[in-house]
């Protein structure tokens, strides 16, 4: 038996038993061994029948194992991408809320800022309101005293400084003109007055004296004097501020009056010329 070759093959509980082609060839043996062989093949393909089972089970287990493995691996790569997907969603969201955060505060800080500004702007309308009612009757008392010192002041170009401060109490009384407006017509009717100091001025107007009104010519150096002139330059007269009245110059002064007319009218050149000035009026 020692040179005999057996090959067993199992597949699927199927037992073949093959002898090598020499052993084929040989006599047999005898019929008690022959029988003994039979038994031990038979015993071994049992045996061999019956451990093929949990093989197979194993085979399968194995099997499912690494098929559940497979899936494992799918699921935990799914797991990853939603992973990665939600972290990219929470950055973008944490981002989002920095900047929301960031405009909150800037919105707050305006806001306090807006109210603050609100503040002040109360204030300064209460105090607008206050300064209101303190500024119109300052300017009654400034259009007042321009009246007085018109009155009392050389009596040159009564109509026009008249309807100027006719002017200003109509503006005064208008309810649809602001208090800007009025103060700065004020002003500006105080300026023209103080500009007068500074000019020579020759026109044409009414004189009222001795009851009676004639068409004169005048000459107005500054404040200083007052003159007139007939119209046919025969006779002249002189502003008195301490009588508050016109007086006559003698025959000597009309053509030098009518001269001062003409450089004033810039109808001849300056030159220097000689009047008769009034004393100043003594104060009260």
């Amino acid at each position: 038996m020692s040179k005999d070759i057996f090959q067993v093959e199992f597949s699927k509980r199927i037992l073949i038993v093959c002898q090598s082609p020499d052993a084929l060839t040989k006599p047999s043996p005898p019929p008690r061994g022959r029988f003994f062989f039979l038994c031990g093949c038979m015993l071994w393909a049992g045996q061999a029948l019956y451990a093929s089972g949990p093989l197979d089970r194993a085979l399968d287990r194995q099997q499912q194992i690494q098929q559940q493995a497979v899936h494992s691996q799918q699921r935990i790569e799914g797991l990853d991408d939603e992973s990665r997907r939600l972290l990219e969603e929470y950055r973008a969201l944490q981002a989002q809320l920095d900047n929301l955060e960031k405009y909150n505060t800037q919105m707050g800080r305006m806001l306090a800022a807006q109210e603050t500004e609100i503040d002040d702007l109360e204030t300064q309308t209460r105090e607008v309101e206050v300064t209101r009612r303190r500024i119109l009757p300052l300017m009654l008392e400034m259009v007042d005293a321009l009246e007085d010192f018109i009155a009392a002041d050389t009596p040159f170009l009564a109509r026009e400084r008249g309807l100027r401060l006719s002017g200003l109490r109509e503006l005064l009384d208008d309810p649809d003109s602001g208090l800007a407006e009025k103060y700065l017509r004020i002003l500006e009717a105080y300026r023209i007055e103080a500009d007068y100091a500074y000019s020579i001025e020759a026109y044409s107007g009414e004189l009222e004296s001795d009851g009676e009104s004639r068409t004169v010519d005048y000459l107005r150096l500054g404040r200083t004097a007052l003159y007139w002139l007939s119209l046919d330059r025969s006779r002249a007269g002189l502003w008195d501020p301490r009588t508050d009245r016109w007086i006559t110059l003698d025959d000597n002064y009309p053509s030098a009056v009518d001269r001062a007319i003409r450089v004033a009218r810039k109808q001849a050149p300056p030159e220097l010329l000689q009047l008769p000035v009034p004393a100043v009026a003594p104060l009260p």
